[in-house]
């Protein structure tokens, strides 16, 4: 019996298909996750492909997790991190493996203390259900406004290794940019 032929993908220069799953897989500037996300089709096509292929996108993407959208309705208030483990469970170790960049994006923390204790709270779930990711790649947003209008974004990274807060500057509209 013989084999059938490798399809024409799989016929590329290896850099070649890199390229292509660049191109096909990272999704500027992030990918939102909701409890509609699925991973993309290519990563089913075959184990040679998804073996290829799995590292550049979820290495490659930014991950935007909206906690609110996440979860249905009546879980809010008990399943966060039951919905969280159960999406970075969904994506296979190697896949958790390969993540760079998660952002937390969940409505409540308001200040920078907020962030920092979700941040811990996030990292400790996600270790205890088993689902555990590498230093640096959990952030959680802190929300810091003054009369609704948000001026700073500072992002906590569970990395021990870094300057704990990561600013970034928001310009507000009709302010000058420094």
């Amino acid at each position: 019996m013989e084999d059938a032929p490798a399809p024409p993908l799989l016929r590329l220069p290896p850099e070649l298909r890199n390229a292509i799953y660049s191109y096909v897989l990272v999704d500027p500037p992030e990918v939102l996750v909701t409890n509609h996300w699925r991973p993309p089709a290519l990563l089913s096509m075959s184990k040679q492909v998804r073996r290829e292929a799995l590292k550049i996108y979820f290495a490659e993407n930014i991950f935007r997790i909206d906690m609110y959208a996440l979860i249905p309705g009546p879980l809010r208030e008990t399943g966060y991190m039951s919905a969280l483990a159960r999406w970075f469970r969904a994506m296979s170790t190697p896949g958790r493996d390969a993540l760079k960049t998660v952002h937390i994006d969940d409505i409540f923390y308001r200040t920078q203390d907020e962030a920092k204790e979700a941040l811990l709270y996030y990292t400790k779930g996600l270790a205890e259900a088993g689902c555990g990711v590498a230093d640096g790649v959990l952030f959680v947003e802190a929300r810091i406004s003054d009369f609704e209008v948000s001026v700073d974004k500072p992002f906590w990274t569970n990395n021990p290794t870094s300057d704990f807060a990561r600013v970034k500057q928001q310009h507000v509209q009709g302010m000058k940019k420094s």
